[in-house]
């Protein structure tokens, strides 16, 4: 029972000071709890059991503000855009709803990574999926020039690799609510150096750019899926940076070779299916 309050409006006289989210949390009662956090600024989503109960008793006392984190999520994400362009997309969906695993290849502009996202807040958006977090991961490799040192800690390091994905969150749901759901870690990054003993329950990854993955790498991955969890991966098999041999592809191998498996969905977009902008198509067709 992870407990946070929250007000749109003027804050009531017996609730205590914002928390760093921008969010009033606890009351008066609660608040002889808090001062034994460092400066007062509990961050009840991540506070200990025993914390989390004391929040939890004074609902009376607060008029039923107190969220759960599931109320929390879906009161940040009222509605989520989530519109097909074509029928490929559709059955990319679909194929989502259908399977714990899907697996999607496609060219540029086809909305594979648009779609992953958008469906992805969907599914966390609405309680009754049981969907507690959204893992996004994406192959730290660069695609041409390197960038060289990144000075900050491993989210700063890796920001430049997952800012497209922040991207389409920021376009779909919004940038300050997107960085409340990131703060919160409700929404989280993954990397694939440490992956091993993870196990991933009532959540839904998604995979950008998994064309770059080594063969184990994917295999890590997908391996990783616990109960009650949807993993999304894509990728585009003709913007393989990592491997002179497409073979190599982690992302090639799985599309090839997990085939016929119960519970994982296959879908291959095609240049026809591309929606970013037309005078890509023939772009392509002269980089062949």
């Amino acid at each position: 029972m992870i407990k946070r309050t929250l007000f749109n409006k003027k804050k009531p006289d017996d609730i205590s000071t914002r928390d760093k989210s921008g969010f009033f949390v606890a009351n008066k009662k609660t608040s002889t709890i808090m001062s034994k956090r460092k400066n007062n600024m509990l961050s009840v989503l991540n506070a200990d059991d025993e914390v989390i109960e004391a929040i939890y008793n004074t609902r009376k006392m607060t008029n039923d503000v107190i969220f759960t984190k599931k109320q929390f999520t879906e009161t940040l994400l009222k509605r989520v855009n989530l519109k097909c362009k074509n029928q490929k997309q559709k059955e990319f969906i679909k194929t989502i709803d259908e399977n714990e695993i899907t697996i999607c290849i496609g060219d540029s502009g086809v909305g594979k990574s648009y779609l992953s996202v958008a469906k992805a807040l969907d599914l966390l958006r609405d309680s009754k999926n049981g969907y507690e977090k959204i893992y996004i991961i994406t192959p730290i490799i660069e695609s041409e020039e390197s960038i060289g040192y990144l000075r900050g800690d491993l989210d700063m390091k890796t920001f430049p690799y997952l800012y497209s994905l922040y991207y389409l969150m920021d376009r779909i749901i919004g940038e300050e609510t997107r960085k409340k759901l990131v703060e919160n870690k409700i929404i989280e990054p993954l990397y694939m150096s440490y992956m091993r003993g993870i196990n991933i329950c009532d959540s839904v990854l998604i995979g950008d750019e998994t064309q770059n993955l080594t063969i184990k790498g994917i295999k890590t991955l997908l391996t990783r899926i616990g109960y009650n969890s949807k993993f999304i991966l894509s990728g585009d098999l003709n913007q393989i940076d990592r491997f002179k041999n497409p073979e190599e592809s982690g992302l090639k191998y799985a599309y090839d070779n997990l085939q016929g498996i119960a519970g994982i969905g296959f879908v291959e977009f095609g240049k026809e299916d591309i929606v970013r902008n037309p005078i890509i198509s023939p772009i392509l067709d002269r980089f062949k």
